[in-house]
């Protein structure tokens, strides 16, 4: 992941997340997919990997990630009234926090043509020492 080498991160992964499907981990590797998928461009995938990310694990405590990941997918696959909504999604089911905080900034920058469009993160800190999922 870290090298950007999207398509064996996925992999790597997907092979975690099948054998290990009730680990403690397994969480942050179906994340993992998604932030992949939406790094190489393959919006439709990274979706449907967060949307199973939510799915399955709707009050694990990276779920808001899977949100914003989600929020920024819909951006990019034109789905601007759908991504309207899950930031309100994220600002009434995570409120008072970061993930709120950048919901109703993210929302206020969609434009009224629906022509804006998020940016994927920069190789975001997924499993970096200290980082935000250590």
């Amino acid at each position: 992941y870290r090298l950007g080498q999207w398509a064996e991160s996925i992999r790597i992964f997907e092979d975690f997340q099948n054998k290990w499907q009730d680990d403690q981990f397994t969480p942050a590797a179906v994340l993992g997919i998604g932030k992949s998928y939406e790094q190489s461009g393959d919006f439709e995938h990274a979706r449907q990997a967060y949307e199973r990310f939510i799915e399955k694990y709707p009050d694990n405590w990276i779920t808001p990630d899977a949100y914003d990941g989600l929020t920024r997918t819909l951006e990019h696959l034109g789905e601007t009234a759908s991504a309207r909504e899950k930031y309100q999604d994220m600002m009434a089911r995570f409120p008072n926090t970061m993930w709120a905080e950048r919901a109703r900034i993210r929302l206020s920058k969609i434009s009224s043509s629906g022509k804006t469009l998020a940016e994927p993160e920069a190789l975001p800190e997924l499993f970096e020492p200290g980082g935000k999922y250590e």
